[in-house]
């Protein structure tokens, strides 16, 4: 809007919503500690899964970290984990070998076992999951006598809670920025989101102070149960 004058345009991401959610719902000791740290999540995974320091974690360890992360919030199965780790370790991975390292997984980061289990305990029971929002998915398809099927449901649940709850952080976010930016009194504007990103039109010399601004909201939005990081 204002790229003639010299305006600018900010995109703000949050990072790893998904597995700050995870951690926090989870209690998970290792990912809040290494969020409290200020370490990389996906390194932290990768150094309990392979034993090893941190800080000799590799870069295709730590893909594999993070790989293990999203198999566990996206319900991936061994059959299609085994895929991914061959992808990355350039050679093939059985099946076996991918259930292996889903055990070494649950092993070092019990807590997130036991809140899946939890979480796939409520789906059976009401047949739907609810977020603490309030916001409800019916599945139905949990009572069928399809194995397949069931997984899909529960997969499809515990999805919903951490992805559902990482998109509507960002929608309370995205609020809490516009309503700030306002307040402020400033002409730069919240303009829209994309995926867990908010994109902002910046007016020429209010650099510092929407940046401030957005960080913040995005960091702490209003009602926030814990404190997120913006990159």
């Amino acid at each position: 809007r204002w790229k003639d004058r010299g305006g600018k345009v900010l995109c703000a991401d949050l990072a790893q919503q998904e597995y700050r959610c995870l951690a926090h719902w989870s209690q998970c000791k290792v990912l809040l500690d290494a969020y409290a740290a200020g370490k990389d999540a996906h390194a932290a995974t990768a150094a309990l899964i392979f034993d090893k320091c941190i800080d000799d974690v590799t870069k295709v360890e730590r893909d594999q970290g993070k790989t293990a992360n999203f198999a566990i919030v996206y319900g991936r199965s061994p059959y299609m984990l085994a895929q991914d780790l061959s992808i990355l370790r350039g050679k093939m991975v059985m099946v076996q070998e991918a259930e292996m390292f889903l055990a070494k997984y649950f092993e070092n980061l019990p807590e997130v076992k036991e809140f899946q289990d939890r979480v796939w305990s409520y789906i059976e029971k009401y047949e739907y999951i609810q977020l603490p929002t309030g916001f409800r998915r019916h599945l139905p398809n949990i009572r069928s006598d399809d194995d397949k099927t069931v997984e899909e449901a529960k997969r499809q649940g515990f999805n919903t809670f951490v992805q559902g709850l990482s998109a509507q952080w960002c929608h309370a976010a995205a609020v809490t920025a516009d309503r700030r930016l306002s307040e402020s009194g400033l002409n730069s504007l919240l303009v829209f989101t994309q995926h867990d990103s908010l994109i902002s039109d910046i007016y020429p010399g209010e650099e510092e102070e929407v940046t401030a601004i957005v960080k913040s909201s995005m960091e702490n939005p209003d009602n926030a149960p814990y404190q997120s990081s913006v990159t």
